[in-house]
């Protein structure tokens, strides 16, 4: 089910969910949240963008792309981004879910008039302001005084471009539009979604961190301009190796012709990691395709007929130095 619009039904605001076969679905949109964007995952990685310069497209691109009925395309405001060389769409509504936690709380007050003043109170301290949640969700109860709750309202209380954000959910929902104005902001972030030649359909959307890029309201004192969600992964990959736009194609696609497959041969002597040449050959090409395509590792394993094989034989290739001798080669061989 895609996300279409927003209509008012008996006085409260309703989502309206389209199926491929046009059939149609209500969903309340203070639990909007639960909404998963139907496009797959299976790519992943980060980046770090500055939110404020998103442009807005036509909804019917990325319904195109994930392989969906394009008519369905409504009020749903898409955004897009480049970063790594790839082009990424966003839709509004993982926006909003990155932006505006703890689901639960933020979105039963998010289509409410004025409810940001109705959910936070201000806590004067030395010089400075924070904010605590004094409206808590009425369904569910899920800490939502946490730590990182607690730094994504002292933002949204003491930044301008950050309650403007807030309240143009609403002012767009009454409209009968899916969309949230940007706010001023740079932000590390994770994402998932479907890859399409080079643009990413994300399906996806978490902020990791961010800088705010403006002045905090005169009365709300000195602020930090970081903020730090504490979602940074030690183990995470940055993003290029997971997508590498630099790798070209050679004679016979991803796949290793004789010709190349002959000049990295020596790296990899028969026995290395339990592997024969043949197989070698294979997984070094189906590493290839993976970071070429941008394709999941559950996907390439699964493409070979394996659980983790692709994804062990590259991060045994990286840890013996072997990964970026082949890359040197072949750069010289897929000029």
């Amino acid at each position: 089910m895609c996300l279409q619009s927003v209509e008012r039904i008996h006085g409260r605001l309703q989502g309206r969910l389209v199926s491929e076969d046009g059939a149609i679905e209500w969903m309340d949109m203070q639990t909007i949240w639960s909404h998963k964007v139907p496009v797959p995952t299976r790519t992943k990685g980060q980046a770090v963008t500055r939110f404020h310069d998103w442009d807005i497209v036509n909804a019917a691109e990325y319904l195109q792309l994930a392989g969906l009925d394009t008519g369905i395309a409504g009020g749903h405001t898409i955004y897009a981004f480049t970063y790594g060389g790839l082009r990424f769409l966003v839709p509004a509504i993982l926006v909003m879910k990155a932006l505006f936690r703890p689901h639960a709380t933020a979105f039963e007050n998010l289509y409410r008039r004025s409810a940001l003043d109705l959910m936070l109170a201000p806590v004067p301290a030395a010089g400075t302001m924070t904010a605590h949640l004094v409206r808590k969700s009425r369904k569910y109860n899920k800490n939502p005084q946490s730590k990182r709750a607690s730094i994504g309202y002292r933002w949204l209380y003491c930044f301008p471009s950050a309650r403007e954000a807030w309240d143009s959910v609403y002012q767009s929902a009454v409209q009968g539009r899916i969309h949230v104005t940007m706010p001023k902001i740079q932000a590390s972030i994770a994402t998932k979604g479907l890859r399409v030649g080079d643009t990413l359909l994300v399906s996806n959307l978490t902020i990791l961190s961010f800088e705010s890029m403006e002045t905090p309201f005169a009365w709300a004192g000195e602020q930090p301009r970081q903020f730090d969600f504490g979602l940074e992964r030690k183990d995470t990959a940055p993003y290029s190796p997971l997508i590498r736009s630099d790798l070209k194609q050679g004679p016979d696609g991803w796949a290793l012709s004789d010709d190349e497959w002959n000049s990295i041969e020596h790296l990899f002597p028969h026995g290395f990691r339990r592997n024969s040449g043949e197989q070698a050959r294979t997984l070094i090409s189906a590493v290839l395709f993976k970071l070429g395509t941008g394709i999941g590792w559950k996907a390439m394993n699964a493409r070979l007929g394996t659980t983790a094989r692709v994804s062990s034989f590259y991060r045994d290739c990286r840890r013996f130095n072997r990964w970026d001798e082949v890359e040197r080669i072949l750069r010289g061989l897929r000029k």
